[in-house]
């Protein structure tokens, strides 16, 4: 049966159908494991019971094997959880590690590395070497997470994309693919191959596919400045190949996220030292004593969890002393924050020749 018989009644118009076009298997997914869950609890006879058992294992017991522990339902979830509690009750001489960088740490330390991958991602990840646990997962059927070091714009493009559906991610997508030609072609700030890469991201999944393996294939897999994130030999025969046909590598998957995790925490840390250093710039300007005296603990408490970013006394002076000069400068610039070194031909409207 195909057609919108096959589809639900808010999926049935011609804008839902747009908005919803990817949501069909989402939908159908959750339907099954909402109803097995409940007629395994309360149904009608001990047969009907044991059929929805049956059927529930089989699916989660499935998706355990092939996409592993943080492929489960609602991982993704319980993990922002446990990073929570983690955090207010952690040790304060350790660093707030999210529970996934935590959880990974620890099948690493107990497990081979092989083992360690089958617990996490699945058999086909660690044993075939392609990421089969991102496309089947259960954890983001409906959402997928945005990641920690996106502010703003960025998240909001990304919930428009999600939310609105295949259309506003063509225009997004549009959008990224403008801005990224305009830095790799106009400004020149980017890195050699820019705007092939940017061009490439633009494409149907497909060709997509097809740019990406020849990539891998001839100079491994690159961020998009071209640092080295793994050579060929890293990547293999097998995980060029199935990159081919639509699946990415294990292994960059791993890595990624490895370096995505590093990257959020010392973002969280950095913002932080800031977040405190501007709150005692702002406090000793207005000469407010409670909020001085009450930043010394948190001060204490940062330099204990992270001593090589440790907040000293020469910190919180130089802090201050470059507070008190942006301000002037601000006031001078009649509040716009310019470069001191330029203000003096901007201000008076002066061009570079």
């Amino acid at each position: 049966m195909t057609g919108n018989s096959n589809r639900a009644r808010f999926m049935r118009g011609n804008v839902a159908k747009v908005i919803t076009l990817f949501k069909q298997y989402a939908l159908n997914t959750s339907w099954q494991l909402a109803r097995n869950a409940y007629l395994s609890a309360r149904g009608a006879t001990p047969a009907e019971k044991a059929v929805a058992r049956t059927k529930l294992r089989g699916m989660l017991g499935m998706t355990a094997l092939m996409a592993g522990a943080v492929g489960m339902p609602f991982y993704n979830e319980l993990a922002w959880m446990l990073t929570q509690l983690m955090t207010a009750f952690g040790d304060d001489d350790e660093p707030e590690l999210d529970f996934d960088t935590w959880f990974r740490r620890t099948l690493d330390d107990a497990l081979n590395p092989t083992a360690s991958e089958a617990a996490r991602r699945g058999l086909v990840n660690a044993f075939v070497g392609i990421d089969l646990s991102s496309r089947i997962k259960l954890d983001d059927l409906w959402w997928r997470r945005t990641e920690d070091d996106q502010h703003g714009k960025q998240v909001a493009y990304a919930m428009l994309e999600q939310v609105a559906g295949p259309v506003a991610g063509l225009a997004v997508r549009g959008i990224s693919t403008v801005d990224g030609l305009w830095d790799a072609l106009i400004e020149g700030t980017s890195a050699r191959g820019a705007s092939t890469r940017t061009l490439a991201e633009a494409m149907p999944k497909a060709l997509k596919d097809i740019s990406k393996t020849w990539r891998f294939a001839t100079e491994g897999a690159t961020t998009a400045s071209g640092a080295p994130l793994m050579s060929r030999e890293e990547l293999g025969a097998g995980a060029i190949v199935g990159q081919a046909i639509g699946f990415r590598p294990a292994a960059l998957t791993e890595r990624q996220s490895a370096n995505t995790a590093m990257l959020n925490l010392q973002d969280r840390i950095k913002r932080r030292r800031t977040a405190i250093l501007d709150t005692l710039n702002m406090a000793v300007w207005q000469g407010d004593g409670e909020v001085i005296g009450a930043l010394q603990s948190d001060i204490a408490a940062f330099n204990k969890r992270y001593p090589a970013m440790a907040i000293t006394g020469d910190t919180i002076q130089n802090s201050i002393e470059a507070g008190a000069r942006r301000r002037l400068e601000l006031q001078l610039f009649g509040g716009a924050p310019l470069d001191r070194r330029l203000a003096p031909m901007l201000l008076s409207g002066e061009r570079e020749e």
